[in-house]
């Protein structure tokens, strides 16, 4: 029992300290992003039809899914969702919808999530969530610095000791 308890701690320990090397890897790496410039092309993405695409999915009542597939995809139950949705997007403005320079809306909170948990989730790569939620692959490495940060601020205190 003594040996299980210290296997965990070192094991919680261990995660601790990759994830804040990767927080400290991100926050050190310079942006190779570049922006609107000459030669870059730009892609037309529906942001607004594939937020309602998935929100009508898992988000809203009535659901096409059922909550029990909701937690077998997103590794959680729906209310756990919801909660992490609140905290993180209370602690990084990031999160939040706005709209951007041409008035539209920007993606949703639950793009956001849905994109850096199945990336974690999953092991999948940034230009799968191209594919499925129409996120640009640099932007999905962007969520996913906000997220993993987010998450260690709120959460390391009360389920990373």
């Amino acid at each position: 029992m003594v040996a299980e308890r210290s296997r965990r701690s070192r094991r919680r320990a261990l995660m601790m300290s990759a994830a804040a090397l990767q927080i400290q890897t991100l926050e050190d790496e310079d942006s190779k992003l570049g922006g609107s410039s000459k030669g870059r092309n730009y892609k037309a993405r529906d942001r607004e039809l594939m937020d309602l695409r998935l929100k009508a999915q898992y988000f809203t009542d009535p659901c096409r899914y059922e909550p029990n597939i909701f937690r077998r995809r997103y590794r959680m139950q729906p209310w756990v969702f919801d909660r992490m949705m609140r905290d993180v997007t209370n602690y990084d403005p990031y999160f939040v919808q706005t709209r951007d320079a041409c008035g539209r809306v920007s993606l949703s909170t639950e793009q956001k999530l849905t994109c850096a948990m199945r990336m974690l989730a999953y092991g999948i790569t940034a230009d799968f969530c191209d594919d499925y939620l129409d996120i640009a692959k640099t932007t999905a490495i962007e969520i996913l610095e906000h997220f993993t940060k987010a998450i260690w601020n709120v959460y390391h205190e009360t389920y990373l000791r």
